[in-house]
């Protein structure tokens, strides 16, 4: 096989290639399958159950009682090794507090498969999700009974999703190594938050993936491994390596700074660092890879969208929650759409055009300029 014609992209007489990759045409089966939901209430016209499975938390589920059920049928038998609640965007009273997760073939005959008791929720539009490490059972419906929430007399969730073991989202199943080079002891920091961690941060590196590509052959890039380590230096985070295989370290010494705040939960900090920094393992684009990154945080409810007030420009304050609520309030898959459009060879350098080819995505994506989109957004915002 040989490649003619080769051109770079300025004309010059220098040509770089890092890898080619090729493929023989065969490929994986992976199933989409989106389940009908039935529940044993819901607040129509708006607040109905088939928002639980629509893709945003933006939309919600909400019931007129204290206890309910959330009913999930595949149409065939799957098998599941973790599911996902996302909380609303408001009153953290009816979040779902306990629930048992039951599976079964006919309808009538329920196995229990998990229970959660005392489950909070402590941002609004918060996805948590939750590991089936020894489940192997099929099973073709699904249901979340007994929910209880925490007071009044409603309940409200977001979005509920299923980790399927045959689901698109299995395609993306880079090597998780975690390790611990920090010899003070605050390492264990992490491991005590993260006790599976390998498994807890391949979840979030899936959900990453399908917030920044609509397919995994979508992605330029493959990441083979993702070696996390925690280690006695300063800062917060960071990510490094190439196209392959990736590292995200984590200061020890901020883990120890964080849990000195008993009020904060570090096991959700570790999971919103892990969103942001991952997002840097997978992303494409250069358009504000800090930006981007912390889009998927505020997204998943690892930061709080609601704190954000007003001023600034899109550029220089919230550039991250503003790039969310775009994502959210004006065109699905615009992160996505962003993320795939790398600002352009022949002009990265020149601060004016790569500052319009920003400013242009804005409206090739959406269709509204830039400058529209932030006084709108900041009118959602409170002084």
């Amino acid at each position: 096989m040989k490649f003619d014609d080769f051109n770079n992209q300025n004309g010059s007489g220098i040509l770089q290639l890092s890898e080619i990759k090729l493929f023989d045409g065969s490929a994986k089966t992976w199933s989409t399958t989106k389940p009908t939901v039935t529940a044993s209430g819901e607040h129509t016209p708006t607040n109905i159950k088939e928002n639980l499975v629509d893709g945003t938390s933006v939309t919600k589920w909400l019931i007129k009682d204290d206890t309910a059920w959330l009913k999930f049928d595949f149409g065939q038998q799957v098998t599941l090794d973790g599911y996902a609640l996302t909380a609303a965007n408001d009153r953290p009273e009816r979040d779902p507090k306990s629930w048992v997760l039951q599976g079964s073939n006919d309808d009538k005959t329920w196995t229990s498969i998990d229970t959660k008791s005392d489950e909070n929720f402590n941002v609004r539009h918060q996805r948590k999700h939750y590991l089936l490490t020894n489940n192997t059972k099929a099973f073709q419906y699904y249901r979340l009974n007994n929910i209880k929430n925490h007071s009044g007399n409603s309940i409200q969730l977001g979005e509920v999703e299923f980790s399927r073991t045959n689901d698109i989202g299995h395609a993306v199943n880079p090597v998780i190594e975690v390790k611990n080079l920090d010899s003070s002891g605050n390492g264990s920091l992490f491991t005590k938050a993260l006790p599976n961690a390998e498994k807890e941060i391949l979840t979030v590196a899936r959900k990453v993936h399908e917030l920044l590509y609509s397919n995994p052959a979508d992605a330029p890039v493959d990441v083979k491994k993702i070696l996390v380590t925690i280690e006695d230096v300063p800062g917060v985070a960071w990510t490094s390596g190439d196209s392959t295989q990736k590292t995200v370290g984590f200061s020890s010494q901020y883990l120890k700074k964080f849990v000195a705040s008993p009020s904060k939960s570090l096991r959700e900090e570790i999971i919103g660092i892990l969103y942001h920094e991952i997002g840097h393992v997978y992303q494409y684009s250069n358009f504000d890879v800090e930006a981007i990154a912390d889009s998927l945080r505020f997204e998943t409810g690892y930061h709080d969208r609601y704190s954000a007030t007003k001023g600034g420009t899109w550029q220089t304050k919230g550039t991250a929650n503003f790039l969310r609520w775009v994502e959210d309030s004006k065109k699905r898959g615009f992160i996505r759409e962003l993320n795939a459009a790398p600002i352009p060879y022949n002009i990265i350098g020149n601060a004016n055009e790569v500052q319009l080819w920003k400013e242009n995505q804005f409206k090739v994506i959406t269709g509204t300029d830039v400058n529209t989109l932030w006084s709108q957004y900041q009118a959602t915002l409170s002084d």
